[in-house]
């Protein structure tokens, strides 16, 4: 029979971070995760829609290498990430309007629209 009861998390909670409109997402998420003092951290998840964008993936003959790519138009954002030392990097999937996606490492994204969502889970020490 499933239960209904609430289940133990292990202690840990996820601290969700808001960037609103008329900011740059990477550089107000870096900002709030400095505010709250976090050095290290896993984004389990990111959420939300963007204006435009500007993101990375590799070429074929070269994996240390960078193809910029930059996207004006409205996209829908999701992705997953780290922080460390208090810096956050995002791999992230873009749909488009014609639904089709984009993916790779996010280096700018402008939020006027919408809104996004952080969800971070630090990570202690060992």
């Amino acid at each position: 029979m499933a239960t209904t009861e609430p289940r133990p998390t292990g202690g840990r909670e996820l601290i969700r971070i808001e960037v609103s409109p008329r900011e740059e997402l990477m550089r107000a998420l870096g900002e709030r995760i400095r505010e709250r003092g976090i050095v290290s951290a896993a984004i389990v998840s990111i959420i939300g829609a963007v204006d435009a964008c500007e993101f990375s993936t590799m070429p074929r003959d070269d994996a240390r290498a960078d193809l910029v790519h930059d996207l004006k138009e409205p996209l829908e954002l999701s992705g997953s990430g780290e922080v460390v030392d208090g810096v956050p990097h995002i791999h992230c999937v873009l749909a488009t309007a014609e639904g089709t996606a984009r993916a790779g490492h996010l280096r700018r994204a402008w939020v006027e629209t919408w809104f996004v969502h952080a969800y971070l889970a630090p990570v202690v020490p060992t």
